[in-house]
């Protein structure tokens, strides 16, 4: 398997974009599985996959400026 989207650099592996892929295919296996258990309405779902996937989101959104900082 060729996973050169997880390195951030050549050879550099990047930990936080395997948590962010695995963070995201949760979020979508989670909320696909429990809106037709619960019977969820679309904005719900919005909401839910939303609610899931920003934590994941934001550490990827704020992983560049925090490099940046420690680099300084």
């Amino acid at each position: 398997m060729n996973a050169e989207f997880l390195e951030s650099g050549p050879g550099n592996k990047s930990a936080t974009r395997l948590v962010f892929v695995i963070g995201i295919i949760w979020a979508i296996v989670y909320t696909s599985v429990f809106s037709f258990f619960a019977k969820l309405g679309v904005g719900e779902i919005v909401a839910l996959f939303g609610g899931l996937s920003g934590p994941f989101f934001a550490l990827k959104l704020i992983q560049k400026p925090m490099e940046k900082n420690n680099e300084g």
